[in-house]
């Protein structure tokens, strides 16, 4: 189990590493040092599992809002055509749109809660090229 743990950790580490936290300005990677006790690297696997339910949870909800969006663009679809059929002004209204999910507060509090359990989470500024 232990060994699973720290692979898992590695995988994590190389992952970050590869794939940086981007957006519209400088990137940011994190290194994560994982606690010497066996406790801290329990309490890290349960950092693990909330930051996969806190994205779980996400994309949930931004599922449930596209089914919704589908739902009601049928609905301003068939608004329009009947709009148009009856030569009647258009007052239909279109749905939002749904954006991706914002997985930032997962990944903050996952570092936060790895800190907590005994670990070490150093970030490092990459400038865009």
């Amino acid at each position: 189990m232990k060994r699973q743990l720290i692979s898992t950790l590695r995988w994590m580490v190389i992952f970050l590493a590869e794939f940086p936290l981007t957006g519209c300005g400088p990137a940011i990677n994190y290194v994560f040092t994982p606690p010497a006790s066996p406790e801290g690297m329990v309490c890290i696997s349960q950092c693990a599992n909330s930051q996969q339910m806190c994205w779980s949870s996400n994309q949930n909800f931004y599922q449930q809002c596209i089914n919704n969006h589908n739902w009601a663009m049928q609905n301003y679809n068939q608004c329009r055509n009947n709009a148009q059929n009856q030569n009647a002004s258009n007052s239909c209204m279109m749905p939002p749109a749904c954006y991706a999910p914002n997985n930032y507060y997962c990944e903050e509090g996952y570092r936060a809660c790895y800190q907590a359990c005994g670990g070490s989470v150093q970030a490092f500024v990459v400038p865009n090229p």
